[in-house]
């Protein structure tokens, strides 16, 4: 499969498993999650769709985004047409219906995209910071090194030493941020972890709640960029993400002392 059709495979398969989850969290759970927040802030749905339009519900839709409204009422009938039925294949695949046509002529564009992660500086890794916390730079992380892992032995060099570089460059532009910190799924992967000091996963604090990220939803890409069967299996079967998504920090200088005593 070349690489435009396993990144659409992935959106096709990522969604259909979102799918699956909105009907754990409100037809599953006790309490139910509400169907709204299931949509809109445990999954990743409208960022995939033409419905798109630069602003997640994390952060406000206000004025509203009509499109979204009436695609999620869409979706929200289906599930909730399926709460007692045990399988979800054709719930997904209803839903799938409702979603190809506003998913597959972005497809292409949403590719593209995808390959300008790992195009920076810093390869795999890219930061910001926030205005409401002036302190911490804020780390974001994807794959520059597709189809390989980024955490294979071949690619560690380059990992530490484009993080080191980051972590030089991101205080001397903000010189108030003394804290590193990342929200994703990838603080539960030893590989990941294995690049910062134990303070960092000790201040892990978990959040069901997605932003528009890779944070929670990342885990089910594989290092291809192909839909990660393993970790959607998993999911339908426990109802639960196998990576617990949350967010890890500790003062940069710990992180700049670990990546160097790792490297003597």
């Amino acid at each position: 499969m070349d690489p435009l059709h396993t990144h659409a495979n992935y959106l096709q398969e990522s969604l259909k498993l979102m799918v699956c989850y909105v009907r754990e969290l409100t037809c599953r759970r006790e309490p139910p999650v509400p169907i709204d927040e299931a949509l809109e802030l445990r999954t990743d749905i409208l960022r995939r769709t033409m419905h798109f339009d630069g602003r997640h519900p994390a952060y406000s839709l206000e004025p509203a985004n009509a499109a979204w409204d009436g695609l999620r009422a869409q979706l929200a009938e289906r599930i909730f047409a399926h709460t007692d039925v045990a399988d979800t294949d054709a719930l997904e695949t209803e839903c799938w219906t409702i979603l190809q046509p506003l998913v597959e002529p972005i497809a292409r564009e949403h590719y593209e995209r995808s390959l300008q992660a790992g195009q920076g500086p810093y390869q795999c890794w890219s930061f910001d910071t926030r205005a409401n916390d002036p302190g911490a730079i804020t780390l974001h992380v994807r794959n520059a090194y597709r189809p390989a892992s980024p955490f294979s032995a071949v690619y560690r060099p380059q990992l530490v030493e484009s993080l080191l570089r980051l972590l030089h460059d991101a205080p001397a532009a903000h010189p108030a941020a003394t804290r590193l910190r990342c929200g994703s799924w990838l603080n539960q992967l030893p590989p990941f972890l294995s690049l910062f000091p134990p303070s960092w996963s000790a201040s892990f604090v978990a959040s069901d709640y997605s932003s528009g990220t890779y944070g929670h939803w990342g885990q089910y890409m594989d290092h291809r960029g192909a839909f990660h069967q393993h970790n959607g299996a998993a999911l339908r079967r426990t109802g639960r993400h196998p990576y617990a998504a949350g967010t890890c920090q500790c003062d940069i200088a710990e992180v700049i002392r670990h990546l160097r005593e790792q490297s003597v």
